[in-house]
């Protein structure tokens, strides 16, 4: 599981490097230090994570938003997608509440509806850990169905469940606009 992390945050790296984030180093690829502060955080992560799973099965006790935010990270890399994206989408989903319910129903940090909850198997919809591994699995999913255009993804994310059973894609409306430009402003601040 390690190897494969290291895999995906070099690629990440990679991007960033293309793309003008990160400075380029020789050979593209940035090396990590152990003693970095994306080792420290993904090592703790996921100690945290097999910690948790080793004593219970109800998913990761979460106490604060700096813990929400290592579940959040430790399942961007996992599903390949920017952490800044997933904890952007928390953000403007739930502020960070995991006891959020919405007016339509929508629960837990990344505002599930119940169809959804169900298909993805999460039993507990206002456990972090269950949340985010079942939201971050519909982002990967919808940023796939569009070719990584993150706008499209999150205006789908916003309409729900019956966008990903019909295979649909959203019109462009005032509210699913608002809500991919809360996220955007949301993910520019912590990227």
């Amino acid at each position: 599981m390690l190897k494969e992390i290291n895999v995906i945050m070099n690629r990440i790296n990679s991007i960033k490097t293309r793309f003008g984030v990160i400075p380029q180093t020789k050979g593209l690829q940035q090396k990590t230090s152990k003693n970095s502060t994306f080792e420290t955080l993904k090592n703790n992560a996921i100690q945290n994570i097999q910690n948790t799973h080793n004593k219970q099965n109800s998913g990761i006790v979460v106490t604060n938003t700096a813990d929400i935010k290592k579940v959040a990270d430790f399942y961007a890399q996992k599903n390949n997608i920017s952490p800044s994206l997933l904890k952007a989408l928390i953000q403007v989903e739930s502020n960070y509440n995991p006891k959020t319910v919405s007016q339509n129903g929508a629960k837990g940090l990344m505002q599930l509806m119940p169809s959804m909850l169900k298909s993805l198997q999460v039993t507990n919809p206002f456990s972090p850990e269950e949340n985010i591994r079942a939201g971050s699995t519909v982002l990967k999913n919808l940023l796939q169905k569009h070719n990584n255009d993150y706008k499209k993804a999150l205006a789908d994310y916003q309409k729900g469940f019956s966008i990903l059973q019909n295979n649909k894609t959203t019109t462009n409306d005032q509210k699913s606009s608002d809500f991919v430009r809360k996220v955007i402003q949301s993910y520019m601040l912590n990227k």
